[in-house]
């Protein structure tokens, strides 16, 4: 009877400590949850950073929500993403680790003494990607000062109420920090009209270039790879791949010193595309391939590639006529365009070039004036004719090799058309009229007008017109007689 007796004790003793151990299972389980509710905090990430960013700030704020443990140490593992991740490049606010250095990953707070309930906030310094998107920050906080202990000294975060995430809406993206501009072809394309010469010097062109910069428009030095320029609007222009195919430098820009088009173009524009990379803006403001000439837009006059000679110009005193053909009323003063003026309810089309210029024996001057066709479409119809088209002239008689003010007391003015309240040639003839800014200003007419009351002989015209080889342009031959002249000045 008493051996059972023992055995049973024994069996009942075996069953208490297994009851004992489950129960202390159970207690050691309820304690970790138990330390989630005795020392819990929370960690609010900045919500937005910029991509691509040397230096971006992001804000960690922690608050301690123990009631009455100090949360004294942190480890903050740079946000990533699968594309990419935040480099930590500094931090202010709060203490780090004796051996914390930079470039990083992995933030090291140490003694951060945060009182119950107390809240603190972190500025940390970041070299974002440039991809967009979320990017998800890691954090684990203890109470101990040195991040020393063992699992029991954690804090546990409270997910509902933390923020561990950063987005960047708008990624890295190129633009041109040199534009292109019109170019006649196979000529190399800068950022200056017509003009290849890239010296390197003060007011030199220069090449197109493209540069990396982040959301915020700053510019991304450390960005590496190829940049590709592709025509995306105009007609017309032709760019070889090699041309339009360029390696950033240790600046972060791709320069183009070859970019060129073999066909003539009208109203284009390029973007450039890169790995990593938004698409740049199409480049601003459009720009033609045309087969030869300068940019006539806002200058008062053209130079042209022939010199004149002391023989082309007056060295007797009587005068000689500096004259100039134009198309955009933007360089046209107000008065000569008004009732009375040479150039009465004239239309501008807004640009022009001058093409070809050749010199004739007899010191007379016949260059070709090329205009976009839609342009001519837009100002005067799409049924227009070229006989049709009116340009607007004006010059400066020359004495003694100087442009004078032009002075109808002593100057004869050139016979011109007179233009209808639509802008089109009305059939009658005026006389150029002297502007108050000293040119003689009038209408151009064509070797269709009767003789007289335009002299041939005496009188600059429009003698032909033509297409250009591309068909993209109305050309217009214009002859300026040996008693009046071109002059740039």
């Amino acid at each position: 009877m008493r051996a059972r007796a023992v055995s049973r004790w024994r069996l009942s003793r075996g069953v208490a400590l297994l009851a004992a151990a489950l129960v202390a299972g159970v207690a050691i389980s309820a304690g970790s949850a138990g330390t989630g509710t005795t020392k819990p905090y929370t960690a609010v990430f900045g919500g937005s950073a910029a991509g691509g960013a040397a230096n971006a700030d992001v804000t960690l704020t922690l608050h301690n929500l123990s009631s009455n443990q100090s949360l004294g140490s942190a480890n903050v593992t740079a946000a990533s993403n699968a594309t990419g991740a935040f480099t930590i490049t500094g931090e202010t606010g709060a203490p780090v680790a004796a051996g914390q250095t930079y470039p990083t990953s992995l933030l090291m707070l140490r003694n951060l003494n945060l009182v119950p309930g107390g809240s603190l906030t972190v500025h940390i310094s970041v070299q974002t990607p440039c991809a967009g998107g979320t990017y998800a920050w890691g954090i684990r906080a203890k109470q101990s000062n040195d991040f020393n202990g063992p699992p029991g000294n954690d804090f546990t975060l409270q997910a509902g109420s933390s923020s561990l995430t950063t987005t960047i809406s708008n990624g890295c993206h190129l633009a041109f920090l040199t534009e292109p501009s019109n170019a006649t072809v196979n000529t190399l394309v800068t950022d200056t009209s017509f003009n290849p010469n890239v010296t390197g010097g003060a007011g030199s062109p220069q090449y197109v270039q493209v540069e990396a910069v982040d959301s915020s428009g700053n510019p991304i030095t450390s960005a590496t790879g190829t940049v590709t320029l592709s025509k995306v609007a105009g007609t017309g222009g032709s760019f070889a791949t090699a041309d339009t195919t360029a390696a950033f430098d240790s600046h972060g820009i791709a320069t183009f010193p070859t970019l060129k088009s073999n066909a003539t173009g009208d109203s284009l524009q390029l973007q450039a595309h890169g790995a990593g990379f938004a698409d740049s803006d199409p480049s601003s403001p459009a720009f033609s391939i045309t087969n030869g000439g300068e940019d006539c837009l806002g200058q008062p006059a053209c130079s042209f590639s022939t010199p004149l000679t002391n023989a082309q110009v007056d060295t007797t005193g009587t005068g000689d006529f500096n004259f100039i053909a134009i198309t955009d009323t933007t360089t046209i003063p107000a008065s000569v365009t008004a009732a009375g003026g040479g150039c009465e309810h004239f239309i501008g089309t807004g640009t022009g070039f001058k093409e070809f210029d050749s010199r004739n024996a007899n010191g007379s001057l016949d260059f070709t004036y090329s205009i976009p066709d839609r342009l001519l479409k837009r100002a005067y119809g799409p049924n227009y004719g070229q006989p049709n088209v009116p340009l607007c002239a004006g010059g400066k008689v020359v004495v003694n090799n100087h442009p004078v003010d032009c002075n109808p007391a002593t100057q004869t003015p050139w016979m011109g058309r007179h233009l209808g309240t639509d802008g089109k040639f009305d059939g009658t003839y005026r006389a150029a009229v002297c502007g108050a800014d000293g040119f003689w200003w009038g209408v151009l007419g064509t070797r269709q007008d009767p003789n007289p009351p335009i002299d041939p002989a005496v009188t600059p015209r429009i003698t032909g017109w033509g297409t250009s080889p591309d068909g993209l342009s109305r050309t217009f031959t214009i002859h300026v007689t040996p008693g009046w002249d071109w002059r740039n000045y």
